[in-house]
């Protein structure tokens, strides 16, 4: 997909940036709509997209390669504008993701049930990704490089806010 074709008004799709969101919508709705998205822990982000990277290299990529090639996920251009100054109201965390929703939706006086989906963080990639033979000390040396490398947000607009 491009960005000429995502600038197009009519569509709406995944993952899409929010200063695009803001816009295809009218400034009413970009100021009263709360907005959120979701992000999630940069290490296990980057393990599960290696693991994803890996999987497509019919797992012929090592973790070392993949570093080395500087594959990042970084989604943070995703819901901050071009100075990095944040477009949501709230970033939500995918590890207490629950929670979260539960006090997003009491907060804009949504019923909340539980979950929207299974409603189970995924850790396979942990197991796929980290073979024995990587120790804690790559998994430290690595998370430096990373933690300011966000990515896997996706951007909600839900309804006007009640404050």
């Amino acid at each position: 997909m491009t960005w000429r074709h995502l600038w197009r008004r009519h569509r709406y799709v995944r993952h899409l940036p929010a200063t695009i969101i803001r816009a295809r919508t009218s400034r009413e709705v970009w100021e009263t709509y709360f907005k959120f998205c979701v992000e999630r822990n940069p290490w296990d982000k980057t393990l599960s997209h290696y693991a994803m990277i890996n999987d497509r290299k019919d797992g012929g990529l090592t973790l070392d390669e993949y570093f080395d090639r500087r594959w990042f996920c970084i989604n943070y251009p995703k819901y901050t504008d071009s100075r990095g100054s944040i477009l949501v109201d709230r970033v939500l965390k995918y590890e207490s993701l629950m929670q979260e929703l539960s006090q997003v939706f009491g907060q804009l006086g949504i019923p909340f049930e539980g979950s929207p989906g299974s409603g189970q963080i995924r850790t396979s990639h942990r197991q796929k990704a980290v073979p024995g033979s990587l120790h804690e000390s790559s998994e430290r040396d690595h998370r430096q490089g990373i933690r300011a490398r966000d990515h896997n947000a996706q951007l909600y607009l839900l309804m006007p806010n009640a404050w």
